[in-house]
């Protein structure tokens, strides 16, 4: 039982690291003085927003990679409305990742999320994962094995999100 625990560890390992590593790159290299440029929003992330010091979402800041632009609008929406207050960006010390996940119009989000200081002003850069992503690509890389072993990846309330 525990070499299936740490097995299953090592797979929940490699799944983060593909998430970490594109959160890397982005808190890393975006330049909040320009204009903001995320055009190609790299899986695994479907949208990204750009906010204020007040958590206001500055001009052009709202993103998406796979959202068309009517269900962009919708998820700005319930971006602002719902998720934002979830966030507790207030809490997040400058330069900390931080990670959230909940459950917003039916489905489960999850977002990764940092406060930066960058031309003399706070920002904040709000990344939504792609699931369908994650679970189409990523998780078959980390779970699809052929062996008698099986995965399942269960959400909160043990529905399978991915396996047998």
């Amino acid at each position: 039982m525990e070499t299936l625990s740490e097995l299953a560890e090592e797979k929940v390992l490699g799944v983060e690291s593909e998430i970490t590593k594109t959160e890397r790159i982005l808190f890393d290299e975006i330049e909040f003085e320009r204009r903001f440029e995320l055009e190609a929003l790299p899986a695994p992330f479907e949208s990204a927003f750009v906010l204020d010091h007040n958590g206001k979402i500055v001009q052009s800041g709202v993103y998406s990679r796979v959202l068309s632009a009517e269900d962009s609008k919708h998820f700005r929406a319930l971006f602002e409305s719902e998720i934002l207050a979830d966030l507790r960006l207030d809490d997040a010390r400058l330069g900390q990742r931080r990670h959230y996940h909940g459950n917003y119009g039916g489905r489960p989000m999850l977002f990764s999320y940092m406060r930066r200081f960058s031309g003399g002003r706070i920002y904040f850069l709000v990344l939504a994962a792609d699931l369908s992503y994650l679970v189409g690509s990523v998780f078959p890389q980390f779970f699809g094995v052929r062996s008698t072993q099986l995965y399942q990846v269960v959400d909160q309330d043990g529905a399978v999100i991915y396996g047998y």
